[in-house]
């Protein structure tokens, strides 16, 4: 049996690198790869893009070199994940889709606090502001 990543080729580009740890998944899976993108995963790539871009982690010290298994040290988690992580979250907070998902969010809520209230009676005042919708 073959290693995988040892010879042969590797067709597509849906190759995801993790930027901590500088390591290579292959996800052909849609729903499962906008998972590993939400959980700090960068892609796709190539096969070619993916190597290069794990290489180049490796040299800057972003990854841990010793290998799976190792430990990370703080300096490569810090730099590696915080500071981006702080950084996008950041840069979302100034796009104008992030805010129009809180408002929608937020109407939801008080949509679905004033059904509840209207089914149940629970609050007078709730199911007047019901009755004066209609």
């Amino acid at each position: 049996m073959a290693v995988p990543g040892s010879s042969g080729s590797h067709p597509g580009n849906d190759y995801y690198v993790n930027d901590l740890t500088g390591t290579i998944q292959r996800q052909g899976n849609r729903l499962l790869a906008t998972a590993l993108l939400a959980s700090g995963w960068t892609g796709p790539y190539t096969w070619a893009e993916a190597k290069g871009l794990a290489a180049g982690l490796a040299a800057t010290g972003a990854t841990n070199p010793s290998g799976a298994g190792a430990t990370p040290t703080p300096t490569s988690i810090s730099g590696a994940a915080g500071t981006s992580g702080l950084t996008a979250f950041l840069a979302r907070l100034s796009q104008a889709s992030t805010w129009l998902r809180v408002a929608e969010v937020l109407l939801g809520v008080v949509l679905l606090a004033v059904g509840i209230a209207r089914i149940t009676n629970a609050v007078p005042i709730a199911t007047q502001i019901a009755g004066a919708v209609k």
